[in-house]
């Protein structure tokens, strides 16, 4: 398992154990709109099966300024693959993919880091 992973797996289980004992839990960073919101992605990717452009939506419509950083963006991408949920957007034949594709954008056509919707600038 990849070590950055592994960090996302820890904060989930964190918060699981929490919400089985009926504790509440605040997830917060520095400024609140990137590692706090990969962490809330991840959980929400790992225990409701949720597509990562799902969960995305669903913090963001919730939460309006979230904004996860590339390098979080991209581990959250391999979390995805990892679990299964997402589509495989290369043109191997294996089943699963183990391609290392790399992806510039966020699911959701935004970059991470300004919120810029990338569709009226391509």
């Amino acid at each position: 398992m990849n070590e950055k992973i592994f960090s996302l797996i820890l904060g989930i289980s964190f918060s699981d154990e929490a919400r089985q004992k009926k504790e509440c839990i605040l997830v917060h960073c520095l400024a609140g709109i990137s590692r706090s919101v990969t962490i809330t992605l991840a959980y929400l990717m790992q225990k409701l099966s949720m597509p990562l452009n799902d969960a995305y939506d669903f913090v963001r419509q919730r939460k309006a300024n979230i904004s996860p950083n590339f390098n979080f963006m991209g581990q959250l991408m391999d979390f995805e693959r990892q679990l299964n949920l997402g589509p495989c957007h290369c043109t191997c034949q294996a089943s699963p993919c183990h391609c290392q594709t790399l992806h510039f954008i966020s699911p959701t056509h935004t970059t991470p880091d300004s919120g810029i919707d990338v569709d009226h600038w391509t």
